[in-house]
């Protein structure tokens, strides 16, 4: 994130693209991903600390399935 941010405005617009809605999907923190996403942008990350469970579960329970994603990005539009 932080090389991403020194690059210059060319190619981060390049990378961003023209998209009207950003999604960003972190198995961790959402800090940062809105500065670089932009404003209208879905961040799906864990919102706590210490959660301890196979995968699946976690991935389940913070709504990092296709079908989770999927429902909040249909939200947002």
């Amino acid at each position: 994130m932080e090389i991403f941010k020194i690059q210059n405005k060319k190619y981060q617009k390049k990378i961003r693209g023209n998209s009207k809605l950003n999604i960003s999907i972190e198995a961790g923190s959402s800090f940062g991903w809105s500065e670089i996403c932009g404003g209208n942008t879905v961040n799906i990350c864990m919102k706590d600390f210490g959660a301890s469970a196979p995968y699946q579960k976690l991935y389940d329970y913070y709504g990092f399935t296709a079908k989770k994603i999927l429902k909040q990005v249909i939200k947002k539009i």
